[in-house]
Formats: C-alpha cells, sequence, structure tokens
C-alpha cells in the first residue's frame, strides 16, 4: 500500500476477522482476543472492514451480509464511497440483529470518491443565430394616420 502511485487507494477486508491461533500468539494488552487490528493507512487510502478491529464478521450462508450489502451499493451512480459506506454499515448492522458492525478508516478527503459518477447534463447552448435580418423594434414602425 505504501508504495503505490495513485491518488487514491481503496482496500475492502472482509474475511471474518479472527483467528484460530490467537492462544498461541502474543497480543497487546486490551487488544482482545479476536479480530484483525487496526490498520492506519497511508494518506490517499481508505480501508473497508466487514467489522470493526478486534470483531468478528459473519461469514453468511452465500455470502456474508457485509459482500452481500456492498455489491447493493457498488453500482449506484453517483453515490460517494462515505455515502455508500454508512449504507453499507446500516444495512449489515439490520441483518445481523447489531451484532456486526462494519468499519472503515482513511482520509475525510477521499470520501467524495464515487466508482460510478452521476451522469454528466450537457450544458444548454443558445438557439443559433438566425439567418433572417433582425426584425424592427415595434417602437420604430409608423402609424399610418387616417
Amino acid at each position: 500500500m505504501y508504495s503505490v502511485v495513485s491518488d487514491f487507494n481503496f482496500l475492502i477486508i472482509d474475511a471474518c476477522r479472527n483467528t484460530p491461533f490467537y492462544r498461541r500468539w502474543s497480543r497487546p494488552k486490551g487488544s482482545g482476543s479476536q479480530g484483525l487490528a487496526l490498520i492506519a493507512p497511508p494518506a490517499g487510502t481508505m480501508i473497508a472492514y466487514a467489522a470493526e478491529p478486534g470483531e468478528v464478521a459473519n461469514d453468511g450462508d452465500d455470502k456474508s451480509p457485509f459482500t452481500a450489502s456492498l455489491l447493493n451499493y457498488l453500482g449506484s451512480s453517483g453515490m460517494t464511497i462515505y455515502d455508500m459506506l454508512h449504507r453499507v454499515r446500516d444495512e449489515v448492522l439490520s441483518l445481523t440483529n447489531q451484532d456486526q458492525r462494519p468499519a472503515w478508516e482513511g482520509s475525510p478527503n477521499e470520501y467524495n470518491f464515487s466508482f460510478l459518477p452521476s451522469a454528466v447534463r450537457p450544458t444548454p447552448q443558445p438557439d443559433p443565430p438566425s439567418s433572417r435580418p433582425p426584425s424592427t423594434p415595434p417602437s420604430k414602425i409608423g402609424r399610418a394616420h387616417v
């Protein structure tokens, strides 16, 4: 991640976030015994997690609740990453009875990124000039005297 040269990087981690080896590995005090540790992303990078650091994500039957929700919003036209992740989080919380809360880390400056930007609306163009000579304004038209 640190050696990639681009303006914006987006990493999605959908893993159950537990390890069967936690009893054998030493973990920092207070870090819990499950889930992945928090990763501080470099500038210009966002990381979306299926669950908060130290928590375990639901694997689901066919797809995880996180993946299923993410797929619902990835192709939404004009939706920023910030809006998408909030909707995904709300949907996952609902699907898991508040047991799983997706999380993300990254620079707030990157929240305006959208995978599918809104369609660009063409700027209205003025009518082309007429080839007819300009008409005489009504005030300049003479009146017949009777």
